[in-house]
């Protein structure tokens, strides 16, 4: 009867539904000697108060509980715990007392192995004072009495007459205190489920079973289902879970012994009773079916040394269960509730996801629909293997995206204030949903999703793409904001405040849940699929990864894999280059925030946005694979005005990404949009028109934000020798510390450098404006010094020499002289 080498199966219930610890629920430390006298009280309350019991009484029974994973009880001391329940006691004291007594008891029936006349006689007394015990209210002892009474029903030693009588007594139990056991009693709802499991596996009459089984699945009828819930349905499943591996390791020992009622029976009564409540779609009923089915699910797939025919009927009654559960929720996928059919599949993608993404979320759900969404998520990731149906995906894909990450709760609009004191509620509700059981699942929903996603139909697969990309969208909007806000207000009220730590795991998780979804989507689609289909796939797939780039913080194969191949396949078609960078957010949304209301009176400041930045990145990172595919004109509009926005970023990374992608710009053959230009002269005068204001904008900002590993870069995509003489004049017009470095540096490159076809160019270019900024810094008078810029520097042009014997005995400082007489020799 124990499950997994625990003392009680429900602890194993609780154990395995939430993760507890059976010995967390120890409250206190109790000795050996605690247990004698606490025994030792409880003789006495027998002996010499006639087993009244008082409060002394209910703390000794308390201490012995307490201990209850370690407690030994004999025979005699059962005796005494029966005595006690068949006597009166204080109204203060009597019903806490009698269910401690019965949980005692519980554990006496479930350890003890002696086989004497003494303990069966103990156990009758038992089941005669489990079974007719009477007490004013009911409803507080009716889950440990119905413990006990599963308990005494699947001892071996108890006779078949007493054993029915248990369970007949159970059932009726079940079945009249639902309310009771269900709302007033939650805390004890794993007893109610022990007891009923125990005599559903050791009840040989059919009709009994029936009996049991209608009245455990009904629990939750009470109030219209309106207590059903998610934890309760996992302690449902994992119940069922047992009951069914424990009648399939009967069916294993019996070695065809035929039995009144024997395991097939019961496996077919499950057959029958689960699709046919899943049928009359009443979502109470549709509550306890799909867990039911999850549980029998998962005990249909742990194979027994015999290869019984009827797992096979087990295993496709259950997915049929679900499955038709599934229907009936996806049924209410829609945002009017008198609409008929499936509106996921009906509606146009991006009118459904904005129905899961609007102001309302999944509010849209009619509210008894949601518990039961929930649980079928939740059974089908605890039974991982389930065969595909679009029903099981519809409701995985809608579960995770508006219940695991419910993007509108995690990003209310309170939390969005956050630090501010109002905020602090709504974290304590993060903190929760953090420790939620549906976020716990996330990963394991994201696994049986990307496994039905694989046998979907292409027009779903397109469904859900879009629903993917579209919770990147919102993420990437609510998330800029919260940052935005809450780094604002850390710079203008309190440094110390820390960023919420339930916040950052959410959305690191939802990343991961995206990475997973379109790793699988790039692996299955790829193999046989047409261009169009890849290239889109890729197209959504790059523009997701980048919206979420700000969670990454960790290198994953899978992660890398996929952006090369999905970058690989866009680099391909002019088409897919051009749909991706028009993905990107344009000039004005970069440096403008459509809505400053969001910001709560912050300024906002475009190099300080963090997630935005990280998007961007990310894109300057693999535009340089896709350059030579984009159109000139293109990359004017699109691309030119955020490369020379980021290019001063404060982030020399990001900044040097910038100018990689201007590099490669002028280094490639781009295409045409227009086949009637010459595409050669259009391409020559867009980068000549670009390339200057390429070297004003980089030179502004060197060398505070400019990296001379980009300027040097740029500079040396360039053969064009009126652009260098453009370049020295910008040079010249740098105050003198800026020039001394960049010719500096400038030198350094030019000397180590093996370019055959630049280096001739170079060197006498950089020889000839280290002498022209030397006779700057030489420190002559103002009016020979603007003599001699005027006949060097005429109508913004830069007249280059390149004979160093002509520089008119100009004073130059020792180092360029070393300088010009190397650069002379290379």
């Amino acid at each position: 009867m124990e499950g997994n080498g625990l003392e009680s199966l429900e602890e194993w219930l609780q154990h395995i539904s939430f993760g507890r610890s059976p010995s967390s629920t120890t409250t206190t430390a109790v000795t050996a000697r605690d247990i004698a006298q606490s025994w030792s009280v409880l003789r006495d309350c027998l002996q010499r108060q006639g087993g009244v019991m008082g409060v002394d009484h209910l703390l000794a029974l308390q201490k012995l509980y307490d201990c209850r994973r370690s407690l030994h009880v004999a025979d005699p001391q059962a005796k005494l715990l029966i005595s006690l329940l068949s006597s009166a006691s204080e109204p203060s004291t009597l019903d806490r007392a009698r269910a401690l007594a019965m949980l005692i008891l519980a554990i006496w029936v479930r350890k003890s192995s002696r086989v004497s006349q003494s303990h069966e006689a103990a156990l009758q007394s038992a089941v005669d004072v489990a079974c007719k015990l009477t007490t004013d209210n009911q409803s507080l002892i009716v889950s440990e009495r119905i413990l006990l009474l599963g308990c005494l029903s699947a001892d071996s030693l108890v006779s078949p007459d007493s054993r029915r009588l248990c369970q007949d007594v159970l059932a009726e139990l079940v079945g009249k205190e639902k309310e009771a056991i269900v709302v007033m009693s939650q805390g004890r709802l794993a007893d109610t489920l022990a007891g009923a499991g125990y005599a559903l596996f050791s009840c040989y009459h059919a009709s009994l079973f029936q009996s049991i089984l209608e009245s455990l699945l009904s629990l939750w009828t009470a109030h219209d289902g309106l207590y059903a819930c998610l934890p309760h349905g996992l302690m449902l499943l994992h119940l069922m879970e047992w009951t069914g591996l424990n009648l399939i390791k009967l069916q294993s020992a019996s070695r065809g012994m035929m039995m009144e009622f024997c395991v097939v029976d019961k496996m077919n009564a499950f057959c029958v009773k689960l699709p046919q409540m899943a049928s009359l779609g009443v979502t109470a009923l549709d509550f306890t079916a799909v867990m039911a089915a999850g549980g029998l699910l998962r005990a249909s797939y742990n194979k027994s040394p015999k290869d019984f025919a009827f797992l096979e009927q087990l295993k496709s009654s259950m997915e049929d269960t679900i499955v038709t559960v599934a229907g009936n929720v996806v049924l209410n996928f829609r945002p009017i509730a008198d609409r008929p059919g499936n509106f996921m599949l009906e509606a146009d993608p991006v009118q459904f996801a904005e129905w899961i993404f609007g102001k309302q979320g999944a509010a849209g759900l009619v509210p008894a629909i949601r518990p039961i969404l929930h649980c079928v998520a939740v059974a089908v990731s605890r039974c991982q293997r389930i065969s595909f149906h679009a029903n099981i995906l519809q409701c995985l894909v809608v579960s995770l995206l508006t219940e695991s990450f419910p993007l509108q709760d995690i990003y209310s609009s309170k939390i969005m204030s956050f630090p501010d004191i109002s905020a602090l509620g709504e974290m304590e509700e993060l903190d929760k949903h953090f420790g939620s059981i549906l976020f716990k699942e996330a990963g394991a929903m994201t696994r049986v999703m990307c496994n039905q996603y694989c046998s979907a139909s292409r027009d779903l697969k397109q469904l859900v793409q879009h629903l993917m990309w579209e919770f990147s969208q919102v993420l990437y909007e609510k998330h800029r904001i919260f940052m935005f806000r809450f780094n604002s207000s850390q710079q203008m009220e309190d440094r110390n405040r820390k960023y919420p730590d339930a916040m950052k795991k959410i959305a690191e998780d939802a990343f991961f849940m995206l990475v997973m979804f379109l790793s699988i989507a790039i692996k299955n689609d790829f193999s046989a699929s047409s261009n169009d289909f890849q290239e889109q796939l890729s197209v959504i797939t790059l523009d997701a990864l980048s919206c979420v780039e700000y969670f990454r913080h960790t290198q994953l194969q899978e992660y890398s894999d996929m952006v090369k191949r999905t970058v690989s396949c866009v680099s391909k078609s002019a088409s897919a280059c051009v749909s991706l960078v028009r993905r990107l957010p344009s000039y004005d949304d970069l440096t403008q925030w459509r809505d400053p209301s969001k910001l709560c009176c912050a300024e906002y400041c475009w190099y300080k946005d963090e997630v935005q930045t990280a998007r961007i990145y990310f894109y300057l990172r693999i535009l340089p694979i896709c350059l030579k595919r984009i159109p000139d004109e293109v990359f004017g509009m699109e691309l030119a005005p955020l490369m020379f926005l980021y290019m001063q970023h404060p982030d020399q990374n990001i900044a040097r990404g910038s100018h990689a992608v201007f590099v490669t710009f002028m280094s490639v053959n781009n295409l045409s949009m227009d086949s009637s230009h010459n595409k050669k002269d259009d391409a020559i005068s867009l980068k000549e028109q670009l390339v200057v204001y390429y070297i004003q904008r980089a030179l502004e900002a060197y060398p505070r934000l400019t990296p001379f590993e980009g300027l040097s870069s740029g500079v040396q995509a360039l053969i064009l020798p009126d652009l260098l003489k453009l370049l020295a004049q910008l040079i010249i017009g740098l105050p003198e510390y800026v020039r001394n470095m960049l010719l500096g540096q400038a030198y350094d490159l030019v000397a180590g450098s093996d370019d055959a076809v630049r280096k001739p160019i170079l060197v006498p270019w950089l020889q000839s404006l280290s002498l022209i900024c030397s006779q700057i810094n030489s420190g002559t008078s103002k009016s020979k010094e603007t003599k001699e810029r005027s006949t060097i520097i005429k109508d913004k042009d830069v007249q280059l020499k390149t004979d160093t014997d002509k520089s008119g005995g100009l004073s130059l400082n020792p180092t360029c002289q070393k300088r010009l007489v190397q650069l002379s020799r290379l």
